[in-house]
């Protein structure tokens, strides 16, 4: 969970603001942790946890925090095609896990939320 936080300091997605700073007419979402594991296919052990820190999207407004939701697909038939080019050809596969690729897309207004309790920013930033 620091991780998550710090890594989203150091790329710049977020700025820290002190209550003080917060414009007056603007909501303040509360937010949620979405924890989920990775585990090894064979054997069902987990090998990796991850956190990613969200804002609560029952507080956001259509229009006001966000316009347009869009989540890109892959075509399962591309899928089928591409490991059927591999075994033909007889080349290798590689997968990547990318960190924070959620945070990469431009946000068009500004989204004020409140982090959660617990984390320290003095060790964290």
């Amino acid at each position: 969970m620091l991780k998550e936080v710090k890594t989203n300091f150091e790329q710049k997605h977020w700025e820290l603001k002190t209550l003080q700073e917060f414009p007056t007419l603007t909501k303040l979402l509360d937010s949620v942790w979405a924890m989920r594991h990775k585990r090894r296919i064979k054997t069902g052990e987990v090998y990796k946890y991850k956190a990613r820190l969200n804002a609560h999207d029952g507080q956001q407004v259509h229009r006001i925090h966000y316009s347009d939701t869009l989540s890109p697909v892959i075509i399962c038939f591309a899928i089928c095609l591409m490991l059927t080019l591999v075994l033909l050809h007889m080349w290798s596969t590689l997968t990547v896990d990318f960190m924070l690729a959620y945070p990469q897309v431009d946000v068009e207004s500004k989204i004020y939320i409140m982090l959660p309790w617990g984390i320290d920013f003095g060790a964290t930033i």
